[in-house]
């Protein structure tokens, strides 16, 4: 199964900042953006007209938010013998949350390997307390605001995650 990103995220309407700096830096890019999307287009428009893969493009989710979907879904299905394998085919650390369902592997192809080895409870939850830079999430300490108008992180640093994650948050 192939997934998209909607060109409307669910996330940009409860908090705006999301990915904002990723739109300012395709402004100040050189590069024809505009161009590159088009073609991008015409490539997802022919592998869904020609090739005999299932595609999932649904408004306002990521790629991201469709597989998280269908990850779980596998795991509520009533007869569990249909509980077929699922290999997310990506080096994005975000899919480690969902190796939390036993029947999830992930593989990075840049890497050439499986990504694993993380504890996808702790991850996730690390992941939301440090926030997300290439996202425009700040950490938890940090306004909303930080990456947008350029503001220093508030430090959070490892012992107090610690102590965080020890308290079962």
């Amino acid at each position: 199964i192939l997934t998209y990103d909607s060109k409307h995220y669910w996330r940009r309407d409860s908090f705006p900042q999301y990915k904002l700096n990723r739109k300012k830096g395709r402004e100040t890019d050189n590069k024809d953006w505009d161009a590159i999307f088009t073609v991008l287009n015409k490539i997802k428009s022919e592998i869904k007209e020609n090739l005999p893969y299932k595609f999932l493009e649904i408004y306002g989710a990521e790629a991201d938010d469709i597989i998280a979907t269908l990850c779980k879904h596998s795991q509520l299905e009533k007869d569990k013998s249909k509980n077929e394998k699922i290999m997310i085919v990506s080096g994005d650390k975000d899919f480690i949350q969902l190796q939390k369902y036993p029947n999830v592997q992930q593989y990075s192809p840049i890497l050439k390997k499986y990504v694993n080895g993380h504890n996808p409870t702790t991850y996730i939850k690390e992941h939301i307390l440090k926030g997300d830079t290439s996202d425009g999430v700040p950490n938890v300490l940090s306004p909303d605001n930080t990456f947008v108008d350029r503001l220093r992180q508030r430090p959070l640093g490892r012992k107090k995650i610690e102590t965080w994650l020890d308290m079962h948050i």
